[in-house]
């Protein structure tokens, strides 16, 4: 069953900020939102944070864990 978490996303060095990650992320969002999936939710490690947050992510979460390489968990809303 389709939960609306993106587990993992991940694009080659070379392919940053050439869109790639944008696109990626738009057409992942389309897809939960015609299924039906309200919000997405992922967890972000520090680089990426300020890319999430540039579309639209809102910082929900800090999880305390030096181990965890992720850093912040963030949500969106998807509902139009």
């Amino acid at each position: 069953m389709p939960t609306g978490e993106v587990v993992l996303n991940y694009v080659l060095p070379e392919a940053r900020f050439c869109g790639v990650s944008k696109a990626l992320m738009n057409a992942i969002e389309t897809r939960f939102a015609e299924q039906g999936i309200a919000k997405s939710r992922l967890r972000s490690t520090c680089t990426a944070e300020r890319f999430y947050r540039s579309i639209g992510y809102v910082l929900i979460d800090r999880p305390r864990d030096p181990g965890d390489r992720a850093s912040a968990v963030f949500e969106k809303d998807l509902a139009p």
